[in-house]
């Protein structure tokens, strides 16, 4: 199987790929890790005219600890940061015990958070232990931010917000 064709863009910053998203409306996805985009796009299961790549975002990579909100998790932490971070394995074992027992060590290795949350899989290894700890997440995007719950973010099998 192929992939169809799309364009791809990079943007330099998170406002940069806000504005595109909300420039190409539902022209565009949003591609990180690409595990299950890749995957899907490959099966004709979905073929957006544009990929808008998170690439150069290393803000959203960081895996820290932020006074008065706790340990902040960024979108595009691979499943593989979140086994190795010592904060983690320090303060929420729980998250890097999930992560360590998650696909295979290459999937693991490119597959991140915000995709996993994302895709909104009931099947997923993350939202039950991030919900159970009662994680917020923050939504961003070309109207501004937010911050909710994670359970209210999933709106029921691969639905969310």
């Amino acid at each position: 199987m192929y992939l169809p064709d799309f364009d791809y863009y990079m943007p330099d910053s998170l406002a940069e790929a806000c504005e595109a998203l909300a420039r190409f409306g539902s022209k565009a996805k949003v591609l990180s890790g690409g595990t299950d985009i890749i995957s899907k796009m490959k099966s004709g299961l979905l073929s957006p005219e544009i990929l808008v790549s998170l690439k150069k975002l290393d803000e959203l990579t960081k895996i820290e600890y932020v006074a008065g909100k706790g340990v902040v998790i960024g979108a595009r932490a691979t499943h593989n940061d979140l086994v190795n971070s010592s904060l983690l394995n320090e303060k929420y074992l729980s998250i890097s015990e999930a992560a360590h027992h998650m696909a295979a060590n290459q999937i693991r290795n490119i597959g991140t958070v915000g995709g996993n949350l994302c895709n909104a899989v009931p099947s997923a290894d993350l939202p039950p232990i991030l919900i159970a700890l009662g994680a917020t997440i923050k939504l961003v995007g070309s109207n501004g931010e937010r911050t909710m719950l994670l359970e209210e973010f999933f709106l029921g099998p691969v639905k969310t917000l």
